[in-house]
């Protein structure tokens, strides 16, 4: 395990609390030991240094310029350079490969695919394009979670408009709003 852990580049130390670890024990990694990997860290702010940000609270989506950030420089904006600049910023935060998603609805009769990333402010973000079932496009958007996975904001690309969300026990997404 150890020199699997050295190949995928863990840092000695933590190889090193591996090893020494008993089977039946267990130890935590400190915040510098997790730095060392450049791990993103979320929680509340009593559980995090001064430096660090809190995302319990979402911020209005920035999802605009964290992927045009990743698009070639003087280019105009397009939703194929933000998809682009996305799937660029996922592959460098994935081992060189973007994180893709697919999946259907029947009932809708539509199917959504996207790329996930991490935004500039730590937020697991997606950029998402649904399609009917001829190939038509329903809607684009660009999506920014909690902390928790289970509140969202999202831009719609083609009416720029926002919104809320979150999922239920089902995990089913319901619309809502802030009052």
């Amino acid at each position: 395990m150890a020199r699997i852990l050295k190949e995928l580049a863990v840092p000695a130390s933590i190889i090193g609390k591996m090893v020494v670890t008993p089977p039946d024990q267990m130890v935590w990694l400190t915040v510098d030991d997790l730095r060392s990997m450049e791990t993103q860290m979320f929680g509340k702010p009593n559980q995090l240094q001064s430096d660090q940000p809190s995302t319990s609270q979402l911020p209005p989506p920035n999802l605009n310029q964290d992927a045009q950030a990743n698009a070639p420089p003087n280019e105009t904006v397009t939703w194929k350079s933000l998809v682009e600049g996305a799937a660029r910023l996922s592959a460098s935060q994935h081992n060189g490969k973007p994180k893709n998603i697919r999946f259907c609805q029947p009932e809708l009769k539509s199917c959504t695919t996207g790329i996930i990333f991490f935004a500039k402010d730590g937020s697991e973000s997606i950029i998402k394009t649904t399609e009917d079932v001829n190939g038509k496009i329903i809607k684009r958007e660009m999506c920014s979670f909690n902390s928790h996975g289970d509140v969202r904001t999202c831009f719609d690309w083609d009416d720029k408009t926002t919104s809320r969300q979150m999922k239920n026990a089902k995990g089913e997404w319901w619309r809502v709003t802030d009052e």
